[in-house]
């Protein structure tokens, strides 16, 4: 089983109804621990988006 680490924005639609907007998927196979993979996608997701902190540009992730 494996952990999928997922970013997201809120924002609001057209009718002004508030979701989560998807920034990006981090999926972890093998003897890995949910804080590492959090760990590890919060570093791939700010070298891929070139911020210093997931927070600049996400509002929050979901650990599944």
């Amino acid at each position: 089983m494996g952990i999928e680490i997922t970013f997201y924005r809120n924002v609001e639609n057209s009718n002004g109804e508030p979701y989560e907007s998807l920034m990006g998927i981090y999926t972890f196979k093998g003897n890995m621990t949910e804080e590492q993979a959090i760990s590890s996608a919060i570093e791939q997701f700010q070298n891929k988006h070139k911020v210093s902190s997931w927070q600049d540009i996400a509002h929050g992730y979901h650990v599944r």
